[in-house]
Formats: C-alpha cells, sequence, structure tokens
C-alpha cells in the first residue's frame, strides 16, 4: 500500500490513473488468481470541510485491463464558523 500527496485536484477535472502491477503477479491472474487495486482521494477543504472519492478496480486477464468494480463519495462533517 503507498500513499501519495498529488497536490490539488479539481472535481470535475479528468484524471487518470497508472497502476503497475509486476509480471509475477499478471501471470497469477492468468492461472486462475485475482487482483484488486483500491484508490482513495481524500480532499480537504479551506473552509474546515473534506470529502472523499473511492474505487476498487479488479484485473480482467481476458480484457487485460483493470474493471470498475465499485465507486463511491464520503461526505464528512464540517467545521461549522461561527461569524
Amino acid at each position: 500500500m503507498d500513499k501519495f500527496n498529488l497536490g490539488p485536484l479539481l472535481p470535475y477535472m479528468e484524471k487518470r490513473y497508472w497502476i503497475f502491477v509486476d509480471s509475477a503477479t499478471i501471470e497469477r491472474v492468468k492461472n486462475g488468481g485475482q487482483v484488486f487495486a483500491v484508490i482513495y482521494f481524500l480532499y480537504d477543504f479551506a473552509h474546515g470541510g473534506r470529502s472523499g472519492y473511492g474505487m476498487i478496480s479488479e484485473y480482467d486477464s481476458k480484457a487485460n485491463s483493470f474493471v470498475h468494480r465499485d465507486m463511491w463519495v464520503d461526505q464528512e462533517s464540517t467545521v461549522k464558523h461561527s461569524l
């Protein structure tokens, strides 16, 4: 598992992700194994709120690519500022 700080990401900007999987793992999948990739982005807002976006993908050996299995958006509580 790795953690990266990608800097600011705009909610509606197009995103593309590269996931590197070693060849031995891919060979195991071709022989009946499974490989999943889980990506989660946490967005912290200047006003104290935060939200998150996550997805789970599974490698499909027939298509030779990852297929999305689940995607979600988390809304966490926001910090209320008094005036």
